[in-house]
């Protein structure tokens, strides 16, 4: 039976690609007034790299951020130094795969963040949302990233 349970919670489990704004649980869709973010059409600020906090806006730049687009699966943000872009698809109950993520080529000085928030994005395979928080997780267990919720007025 546990084995069963571990089976249906995995996002290894096959599911229909979600499009447009179809709600996949009660958390995907919403903005931050006096209720729970959702995934999508909320600004996500970065506040945390595998369980460190850092810096953010770090000094001389923009702060990091992502947001997940309702249009067609895509995503846009800024690494601090770059802006971002790249797809995302939902399979399941919080789980997600991002595709090829990109970003402008900008130099600036302590990119080291944005590096790590791109390749983190990469990997993570999961995601939960807890109030205004976000985590990218890999595999249901490592915490690659999180995030707050911008507050909207």
């Amino acid at each position: 039976m546990l084995i069963l349970l571990s089976l249906l919670a995995s996002c290894s489990i096959k599911t229909k690609k979600a499009s447009g704004s179809a709600k996949i649980s009660n958390k995907i869709e919403g903005t931050v007034k006096g209720e729970e973010a959702g995934l999508v059409n909320t600004v996500w600020i970065l506040s945390g790299i595998k369980g460190s906090k850092i810096e953010n806006p770090a000094p001389g730049l923009k702060e990091a951020y992502i947001v997940f687009l309702p249009d067609s699966t895509s995503l846009t943000g800024s690494g601090s130094c770059n802006s971002i872009f790249g797809n995302y698809h939902l399979k399941g109950i919080n789980c997600i795969e991002i595709l090829q993520i990109g970003s402008t080529k900008m130099f600036c000085e302590g990119m080291e963040t944005e590096y790590k928030m791109i390749n983190a994005l990469r990997e993570a395979t999961s995601f939960k949302i807890n109030g205004d928080s976000l985590v990218m997780i890999k595999g249901n267990k490592i915490k690659l990233l999180s995030f707050i919720a911008k507050k909207t007025e």
